[in-house]
């Protein structure tokens, strides 16, 4: 098996106290020494760095460029919660002399006191603010915001969608979603009501994107529609790929299927990736899997029946725009 996406958490701690997620209730010492990332295969064209918060690794740059050397084709893309501007600043700076192409995305699901209150922080969405306006100043060209849709913000998706559209940042969404090894489990219980405003955001939020000229754009726009479907029916429209596209791997270097399911196939400290992908024993549970819909697990799904999509997104487009 050769992947080519992966989700790692290089950190399982955090400094939020978010409603939706219960890993900033761990305390973790002894994570994953920098030159482990090394190990990681080459074959990777996508690392999505995440926690936790990756930025309260003190030696997060290393981590960094150790992911580079061992995955050079690989884009990197960060999320983080952006409530320590200082010193992500600091660490953006070296980052970006690593791999000048180097994606940052922070998390900010609504304006203001919305956004504060779900993450749990006074005053956090004014650092966000902040932290987004100083890598930009750095010359950071792919910045973006990622949102989390639940009931109590489903009114603030339109404003954080403008406010990208101002500024010139990339937008993602995705949905409240359980996860006995990550968010914690019952976070379903805040997804939005299924009803007509539910049905009437997303396909606004979708058409938005879809009549958009840019093809990252136009594929956002068919996610969108593929979310609502999912948040309504349960049912993923296209099979999940996790194990073998794509991984999932703790701050301890356990590698899983993904990050929705305890499903541990090795660990990097211990195997060599070759024996860990070769662990396929979750893979018919893999096939009937209905857990989740998100970009990140969803990337080696799209590029599977890449025919479909783009077909299904340019029918899409052309509606929107009529």
């Amino acid at each position: 098996m050769h992947p080519t996406s992966a989700i790692i958490a290089i950190t399982l701690n955090c400094n939020s106290r978010c409603t939706m997620c219960n890993i900033w209730q761990n305390h973790i010492k002894n994570e994953l020494d920098p030159n482990e990332y090394l190990k990681l295969p080459s074959t990777l064209t996508d690392i999505n760095i995440t926690g936790g918060e990756p930025f309260l690794r003190r030696d997060i740059v290393e981590i960094v460029a150790n992911m580079k050397k061992a995955a050079p084709r690989a884009r990197l893309i960060l999320n983080t919660n952006g409530f320590m501007p200082r010193k992500i600043k600091e660490d953006m700076e070296k980052i970006i002399l690593i791999d000048p192409d180097f994606a940052f995305r922070v998390s900010i699901d609504g304006i203001g006191n919305v956004h504060d209150a779900i993450r749990g922080i006074p005053g956090g969405y004014e650092r966000c603010m902040e932290t987004l306006r100083a890598v930009k100043e750095l010359g950071v060209k792919d910045i973006g915001i990622s949102f989390t849709l639940m009931q109590q913000n489903i009114d603030e998706l339109p404003k954080v969608q403008q406010l990208c559209r101002k500024n010139g940042y990339e937008f993602s969404l995705t949905v409240v979603t359980n996860s006995p090894i990550y968010f914690g489990e019952k976070k379903e219980d805040f997804r939005p009501k299924r009803n007509t405003k539910l049905d009437r955001v997303l396909q606004n939020a979708a058409v938005t994107h879809l009549r958009s000229y840019r093809p990252k754009e136009i594929i956002r726009g068919w996610f969108v529609k593929r979310l609502l479907s999912y948040v309504k029916t349960g049912k993923r429209v296209l099979p999940c790929y996790a194990g073998s596209g794509f991984f999932y791997m703790d701050s301890a270097g356990n590698v899983y299927t993904c990050h929705m399911k305890p499903w541990i196939m090795g660990n990097i400290t211990k195997q060599s990736f070759d024996m860990i992908m070769s662990n396929q024993r979750f893979a018919p549970r893999v096939a009937s899997c209905n857990d989740c819909w998100m970009v990140c697990t969803a990337k080696s799904s799209m590029r599977h029946h890449l025919f479909q999509v783009a077909r299904e997104a340019l029918q899409e487009t052309i509606a929107a725009h009529i």
